[in-house]
């Protein structure tokens, strides 16, 4: 089991309160501001952000971008994986948008989104029933590695 630094919710970011200290990744994305000053106070969107992400994720997730759920032919043939519309690269494909590199936070977002139909909009038809089948551990994953592209 992974540990991250101590951290608390404050206002709308997750800022690490105690570097000595440290608390069970467990499940989850952790996404701290680099520089809260610069992040929060002076709205620099070049500022970054670290995030910590579960021991395996990335694998994981890399599997399941690449080859789908349950992986196999078939499961490739029915979309199961992301390349298929997002490109070999995530960087986009037609009317797939770039997902390589984004926020994980975001990306778990939409995926949760898509799965319980908040978000529909026009090319929403085309994910909603893959991520109907993610777990919310897949979703992390999967955001663990789009996020690290």
């Amino acid at each position: 089991m992974g540990h991250v630094p101590a951290a608390q919710l404050q206002g709308n970011l997750y800022v690490i309160t105690d570097t000595a200290r440290s608390e069970p990744l467990v499940g989850r994305i952790l996404e701290t501001p680099i520089d809260l000053v610069k992040s929060e106070d002076l709205d620099d969107p070049r500022s970054g952000y670290s995030a910590y992400v579960p021991m395996g994720s990335i694998a994981r997730g890399r599997e399941l971008a690449t080859v789908g759920i349950g992986g196999g032919t078939a499961q490739r043939d029915r979309g199961g994986a992301c390349v298929l519309c997002h490109g070999a690269e995530l960087r986009g494909m037609g009317d797939a948008p770039p997902i390589a590199g984004r926020s994980p936070s975001y990306l778990v977002r939409q995926l949760y989104d898509f799965k319980t139909g908040a978000r529909n909009g026009r090319l929403s038809a085309l994910m909603q029933p893959v991520a109907a089948r993610l777990t919310t551990s897949q979703m992390t994953d999967l955001a663990a590695y789009i996020a690290s592209l």
